[in-house]
């Protein structure tokens, strides 16, 4: 008599560890990009912290439009914004008040030294300086860098 049912559970008993590790590798191997057949980069932000971007375009002929959310509980006050790549950097001096959560819309640029093809990948590193309105006269940072796909002017 043969017990293809005892059978099956010992199989799993013994090899389902490795079969769940299997599947739980390739759900983060899939969703950190290791199989985009397209190459397309997916745009992302890290780093930041009190203001952040909301949403951002990089186009072909260097100029960055984008759009910063207040995630601090306080009136802020944007003051510069500095872009860096490995080329060079960009500058822009603001003086706009956000309310908690409020968005600011903000373009840097178009600069030569930020043009690429549009298809492209781009990463640059983003410094925004700002006052919290909690503790007055004293300047705070959010940094991190942004990448993604460049679009056409």
């Amino acid at each position: 008599m043969v017990k293809k049912g005892q059978v099956a559970l010992e199989f799993l008993i013994t090899y389902g560890w490795a079969i769940l590790i299997m599947g739980v590798v390739i759900a983060v191997a899939w969703q950190a990009g290791l199989f985009n057949i397209k190459g397309v980069e997916k745009e992302g932000w890290s780093g930041f912290w009190g203001v952040v971007p909301e949403d951002y375009v990089y186009l072909s002929n260097g100029r960055v439009d984008l759009v910063l959310r207040n995630d601090i509980d306080a009136n802020i006050t944007l003051i510069n914004i500095t872009m860096k790549n490995s080329r060079g950097e960009v500058h822009g001096t603001l003086s706009t008040v956000l309310i908690p959560g409020g968005l600011h819309v903000t373009t840097l640029g178009p600069d030569p030294n930020f043009r690429l093809p549009a298809g492209s990948k781009f990463r640059v590193f983003i410094t925004i300086t700002y006052n919290d309105s909690r503790i007055p006269n004293r300047v705070f940072l959010s940094s991190g860098e942004i990448w993604g796909t460049v679009e056409s002017a």
